[in-house]
């Protein structure tokens, strides 16, 4: 009798899954990316809002101070929220990588394949840097040191990353096998 689990483990449309791990390491980076924008650019539109709020007349103390409240948590409750999702990501990829049987063959295909991962990190530094070094968002890259420090180092967290999971999925297979494996 098959239990859920295995009907679960042995659904699915007949493609390998584990090919598709480079491709999504390379599509959480876009991800983080997009995160990464959405931060700047909402504060960049709070910043706005804040400063019409204070120069309102008709609008109250309250009113406003609440907005500047908000508008000075902003960056550190960002900041610290982009490094929790990058953190959180990479232990998505260590447990993911866990449950992976893997052939040693893979470890060498796996290494080309890093290359991509990290060619992707690298341009979307670029766009990054060419994005955020515009006037109107320059002003705002000292509010958020973490997310600029990931720009900044964005080669080597993902060679971290990267080289984490190489050790997570083939450790696993030469723990298992014992110590004449792989």
């Amino acid at each position: 009798m098959i239990s859920g689990f295995e009907r679960f483990k042995n659904k699915g449309n007949g493609r390998n899954k584990k090919g598709n791990f480079v491709l999504d390491m390379i599509i959480v980076i876009v991800i983080i990316t997009i995160f990464a924008f959405s931060i700047f650019f909402g504060y960049m539109l709070l910043d706005n809002i804040n400063t019409d709020f204070q120069a309102d007349s008709t609008l109250s103390a309250e009113a406003k101070n609440t907005i500047s409240n908000f508008h000075g948590k902003y960056p550190s409750t960002f900041d610290a929220a982009f490094l929790m999702f990058l953190i959180l990501i990479w232990i998505f990829f260590l447990v993911s990588t866990f449950f992976l049987d893997s052939h040693p063959l893979i470890f060498f295909i796996f290494l080309i394949l890093i290359v991509f991962v990290l060619i992707t990190s690298m341009v979307i530094n670029n766009v990054w840097y060419e994005t955020v070094m515009e006037p109107d968002l320059a002003v705002y890259q000292s509010s958020f040191p973490i997310i600029m420090w990931y720009f900044d180092n964005i080669l080597m967290v993902w060679i971290v990353i990267s080289m984490s999971v190489l050790i997570t999925l083939f450790g696993k297979s030469r723990m298992e096998s014992g110590a004449g494996g792989f």
